[in-house]
């Protein structure tokens, strides 16, 4: 009888132990998670993005906003990103990928501009957008960026900051705000700057844009 008590308490250790084990089991570590990057409406006058409700209230009232030519050409040639991140604490590993040609000359709608991959469990604080012109990437397109019918061929960098940082999880929709970006584009276009030359005057460390999860 004690031999059969020592044989069933064993086994109920044995049991509990292997319970623990699975529970306690880290997460397999390497995966990714599939991302899906847009940019929604923008402005390129310093104003806030207003919804129909807004916009037709102010219409009625007439009140004035801030004048700039409205958007009929913006597209840039993103041939790198990298992603500032951090995993469990640490810095991330720097994502890399070419989106080719983004047009987001519609400022009132949604623009996919395409989807990386970044390390489960990371943490995004901000993305950059490096633009070359690469005609092969770029749809044969023979700039870096287009604006209202101008071209350059300078190499730029668009800077998106996500205040507070995102904890990434699979499926993830980041939302870009241009706003900021394109009232430098706009700026520089109203000064006849909006060349090779000129155009880092108006895109400083400071213009970054804004980035948030849907």
């Amino acid at each position: 009888m004690k031999h059969t008590q020592k044989i069933l308490t064993m086994m109920l250790i044995l049991i509990f132990s292997s319970c623990q084990q699975e529970e306690t089991a880290p997460v397999a570590s390497g995966s990714n998670s599939s991302v899906t990057i847009q940019s929604g409406s923008y402005t390129n006058d310093g104003s806030v993005v207003q919804g129909p409700l807004m916009k037709n209230l102010k219409n009625l009232l007439l009140i004035p906003s801030a004048f700039a030519a409205p958007v009929t050409d913006f597209k840039f040639c993103i041939t790198k990103l990298k992603v500032v991140s951090s995993v469990n604490g640490s810095p991330g590993n720097s994502q890399e990928a070419i989106l080719g040609l983004v047009d987001v000359s519609n400022p009132n709608g949604v623009t996919d501009w395409g989807t990386i991959e970044l390390a489960d469990g990371s943490v995004v604080s901000e993305i950059h957008f490096e633009l070359h012109r690469d005609p092969q990437n770029c749809s044969a397109a023979e700039y870096s960026t287009s604006y209202n019918g101008k071209t350059i061929t300078k190499d730029l960098e668009f800077k998106f900051k996500f205040e507070p940082a995102i904890s990434i999880r699979n499926g993830d929709t980041l939302t870009l705000g241009l706003s900021k970006i394109a009232k430098a584009m706009e700026d520089a276009d109203v000064a006849n700057k909006f060349n090779n030359t000129d155009i880092g005057q108006y895109m400083q460390a400071n213009v970054i844009g804004t980035g948030s999860r849907e």
